[in-house]
């Protein structure tokens, strides 16, 4: 969850920035997730493998 969030502008063509912003507690990846993200990553790289061949 996100605390204040301030957003600023020193300068119109400065752009943008954001100023204390604070996050709750770190959320860990399942192991389902990694290994869908895992095999996600081996199919691409073997879907490339083959397209080169």
């Amino acid at each position: 969850m996100l605390g204040d969030v301030s957003i600023f502008s020193n300068n119109p063509d400065d752009g943008y920035g954001l100023d204390d912003v604070t996050v709750g507690a770190i959320s860990v990846p399942e192991p389902g997730t990694l290994a869908l993200f895992g095999l996600g990553l081996v199919a691409l790289i073997l879907a490339r493998e083959r397209k080169q061949s």
